[in-house]
């Protein structure tokens, strides 16, 4: 996929977003709009039994990892689980992902198999894009061709997902800023 076609993943604005703590105690925050059908949730990777608990995991979902690793700094895992009861788990026993920290999940009851594996290549690609963290590549599927109908939807998905994404504190998918060139005074 062209550079052309990742920068026209502007986030779109959405003119609210609810927030909510769906288990008492924990570290995790549910982030969404009645605009979107999409949700996007954040909790602690030390939370993930209770966050496999929820209704919107019992479906297919995007989801990044994200955490600091002594040799490559920031970093981030982008993944797609058509069951995540059974794949997130078994990220827990992989030593490659001893880094994360934290989870970010990108859910809609309506995603497929197809669906999650285009955005797990989507939200990637913004991901190196930024470079603000280390993308840890996984062995991801490949996917299937989308019509051209399928791959707007989803990235008009996607776009107000971003939204969602940086209100629930995941800014490795947008560039840092440059820094402002210094006034010579002299």
């Amino acid at each position: 996929m062209s550079l052309e076609l990742f920068m026209s993943l502007t986030p779109l604005p959405l003119p609210r977003i609810e927030i909510s703590y769906p288990v008492e105690g924990t570290s995790l925050a549910a982030f969404n709009s009645k605009v979107v059908g999409t949700s996007v949730i954040r909790a602690d990777w030390n939370d993930l039994t209770r966050l496999l608990q929820l209704p919107e995991l019992r479906g297919a979902i995007a989801y990044l990892l994200v955490g600091y690793d002594e040799e490559n700094g920031l970093s981030a895992r982008v993944g797609e689980a058509g069951k995540p009861p059974c794949r997130l788990p078994d990220h827990r026993r992989n030593e490659d992902l001893l880094f994360a920290e934290e989870i970010f999940v990108l859910a809609n009851a309506a995603f497929d198999k197809s669906d999650i594996v285009y955005l797990q290549e989507r939200i990637s690609g913004l991901v190196k894009q930024a470079q603000r963290a280390y993308l840890v590549q996984g062995t991801g599927p490949i996917s299937q061709p989308l019509c051209a109908s399928k791959r707007r939807e989803l990235d008009l998905v996607l776009r107000y997902g971003l939204t969602l994404l940086k209100a629930a504190g995941c800014p490795w998918l947008e560039p840092a800023r440059s820094p402002r060139p210094q006034a010579n005074h002299a």
